[in-house]
């Protein structure tokens, strides 16, 4: 691996091309380009006509890739209502709100990072879910699929809280049936705080399993399987990365070490880069000398390692 790739959206809201996909590409991880002549790589007509939080994945089996994300159009649905019951108006199905957000994603696939197969919409959250947030995935050897898992909120408790529900494809076409993940809202029956749950990304690191996800913090845990148990790693992102969310990680290219995005609320969209030697340790420590394309605010992404080859037809194929 030569490069790395990001897939992102952009902006505030303020206009329908800020929600779609962006690529960006480093040789460093510290210096990122925005290709495209700053314009969407790919733009959703369906569903909500808008894509947030995409997630790009290598499939360890064939020379495929696949992006998801988010079907959500905040912009679309601000030219109606105000940005608050925007919000509130696509998590929460009840009935003075008859407009729940969507419970599908947004999905397209490659073979070679260039040439993108038309958006179509798939169900991956359980019936009844108020929306489907943040879908992240990571390929599972033992079960020999990919693990896809998003943020919901259900009717059982008045959409009260987003959870995490998890389910198996192995070619984002047809799924399991969606099953309850992580649900952190039942800390309470153990003296613990209840917490909401979502974007959460995963790792491997020397056979054990981490994932990263925001509470009202970001966390880490790690775990034999993807199964679990999964234990919590101690970390100073709390200190450091205090209004953050959107976490994207990957292994670094030129040495053993892992890169991590996060995304600073209090900027409105505008990521910050960590490092660490080894997840294991927990020991994030700041990037410095971290630059993006001037006046560009680039939103809840991921991270993707790419060979020199793929690099370079990327740069051709959208550099003007």
């Amino acid at each position: 691996m030569a490069a790395y790739l990001f897939v992102h959206f952009t902006g505030t809201e303020s206009s329908p091309l800020h929600e779609q996909v962006y690529f960006s590409v480093s040789t460093d991880g510290k210096r990122w380009e925005l290709l495209n002549e700053g314009k969407p790589v790919l733009v959703s007509d369906v569903g909500e006509r808008g894509v947030r939080d995409p997630f790009i994945l290598r499939s360890p089996e064939e020379q495929k890739f696949f992006i998801i994300g988010t079907d959500l159009s905040i912009c679309r649905r601000m030219q109606t209502q105000e940005e608050k019951t925007a919000w509130a108006q696509c998590t929460n199905a009840r009935p003075e709100n008859p407009n729940p957000g969507s419970s599908s994603m947004v999905v397209w696939e490659s073979e070679d990072l260039v040439s993108w197969s038309g958006p179509r919409l798939v169900k991956a959250a359980p019936e009844g879910a108020g929306c489907f947030w943040a879908p992240k995935g990571i390929w599972d050897r033992e079960k020999g699929a990919f693990l896809v898992a998003g943020a919901c909120k259900m009717p059982e408790d008045d959409y009260g809280w987003l959870r995490l529900y998890r389910s198996y494809t192995r070619d984002f076409r047809t799924f399991t049936p969606a099953e309850l993940y992580v649900d952190l809202s039942l800390h309470i029956e153990a003296g613990r705080e209840k917490k909401h749950i979502f974007d959460c990304a995963f790792a491997e690191e020397d056979g054990r399993y981490y994932r990263i996800f925001k509470t009202d913090r970001i966390e880490m845990e790690q775990a034999p399987g993807l199964d679990g148990p999964w234990m919590p790693v101690e970390t100073k992102l709390p200190g450091i990365a205090p209004n953050h969310e959107g976490p994207a990680v990957c292994r670094k290219n030129e040495k053993e070490g892992w890169l991590l995005m996060l995304d600073n609320l209090t900027t409105r969209g505008g990521y910050q880069a960590f490092e660490a030697d080894r997840l294991a340790g927990g020991g994030f420590r700041a990037l410095k000398e971290l630059s993006f394309p001037e006046g560009i605010k680039y939103r809840h992404g991921s991270l993707l390692a790419v060979t020199q080859k793929e690099y370079e037809r990327l740069k051709e194929r959208y550099s003007g």
